[in-house]
């Protein structure tokens, strides 16, 4: 995600003003998107979890196998942590063969 597609994503989630977000600073901003991320995964996830429940007993009804809602909808959503993935700049840096001092300070 580009940077104003998390303002705007986090606009959509919270209501929070535009410059109330663009205030934040970026790893903040980061944190924060990871985390209204998962938690929309989850709700997803459980709203997904009820509709697998009744399909699942009408699927038991009607066929000599036996589904479980899990079997429906998977496993539940892990978290990503955006930042952690994420090389710092001095890690970039010596990837593409950029000398680093060696006190980075």
């Amino acid at each position: 995600m580009n940077y104003d597609e998390l303002v705007a994503f986090v606009i959509k989630e919270t209501g929070w003003t535009l410059e109330y977000i663009r205030n934040l600073p970026l790893k903040d901003l980061y944190l924060l998107v990871d985390e209204l991320s998962y938690q929309k995964q989850l709700d997803d996830y459980r709203q997904a979890c009820n509709f697998a429940a009744v399909m699942a007993t009408l699927i038991n009804l009607w066929s000599k196998r036996k589904v479980r809602p899990q079997e429906l909808v998977g496993q539940p959503p892990k978290r990503q942590n955006i930042t952690r993935k994420e090389l710092s700049i001095w890690q970039i840096a010596e990837k593409t063969g950029i000398k680093i001092p060696k006190d980075r300070g």
